[in-house]
């Protein structure tokens, strides 16, 4: 296992059974059978770790998604959940340790660098899109993530909804 993983891994554990504000990176690097200084080689903080971990998610279904012939909504929603469930024990885990928040940061940040984006518009666009759906995948974790993948990716009809423009 390599060093981050490592780190990832024992930041995860120590979650299980205390406060993650509480938790120090002297017992992070204890627990990961490595000297201070190599945590601070790999990374700045504790939210760092778990930012590293939710990119290493995210990659995975970017890649996961440019190999599928489906591009429909329904398929690529239903990818992304499928890829979620497989790391669930992590995401339960942010959650109840308070760091879920950065599940957007690290969307916002990855898709802001990776995305030519040409004007303020688009730029609200990205916002708005990942905000909604990052919302829509709180509420999916805050819920125990026990919706059945298949029926959740059916969402296609529920984002094209305007809500706005029926309440206006």
């Amino acid at each position: 296992m390599f060093t981050r993983e490592k780190i990832v891994d024992s930041l995860i554990n120590l979650m299980q059974d205390e406060d993650f504000e509480k938790i120090t990176i002297q017992e992070i690097t204890e627990n990961a059978g490595i000297c201070r200084s190599t945590f601070y080689y790999s990374f700045k903080s504790k939210e760092d770790v778990i930012k590293f971990q939710l990119r290493n998610i995210l990659e995975e279904n970017i890649i996961k998604l440019s190999l599928t012939e489906d591009k429909s909504l329904n398929n690529l929603i239903f990818l992304i959940l499928n890829i979620f469930i497989r790391y669930k024990y992590f995401l339960l885990t942010i959650r109840d340790g308070g760091q879920i928040y950065l599940i957007q940061q690290v969307c916002i940040d990855y898709y802001s660098n990776h995305l030519e984006i040409s004007d303020k518009e688009e730029l609200y666009q990205l916002y708005y899109s990942i905000g909604g759906f990052y919302n829509v995948i709180i509420c999916w974790i805050n819920d125990g993530m026990n919706e059945d993948v298949r029926e959740l990716s059916k969402l296609e009809s529920i984002l094209s909804k305007n809500y706005f423009s029926n309440s206006v």
